[in-house]
């Protein structure tokens, strides 16, 4: 699976943000994905993880694959 910059960015935040929500260490997410390369993806050391990585990642999140690679949602103010 070739990614480009911004695709890889847009993983980590997303991996991250998602593992953050259910209060999971990487350690914690990488073991219910059988992978160790969770930081490297968070951090965008991994340029290119494999498909099955990212496909396990998501299952673990109980995501999409497709989720993961979406724009980071911008956060709106709440008016006083």
């Amino acid at each position: 699976m070739s990614t480009n910059r911004y695709e890889r960015t847009t993983l980590g935040v997303n991996i991250r943000r998602l593992r953050g929500e259910r209060g999971w260490t990487q350690d914690q997410l990488g073991k219910y994905a059988e992978t160790t390369s969770v930081g490297m993806i968070e951090s965008g050391a991994r340029a290119d993880p494999a498909a099955s990585t990212v496909i396990a990642i998501a299952g673990a999140l109980g995501v999409t694959v497709a989720d993961l690679y979406a724009a980071p949602r911008k956060r709106t103010r709440k008016s006083a």
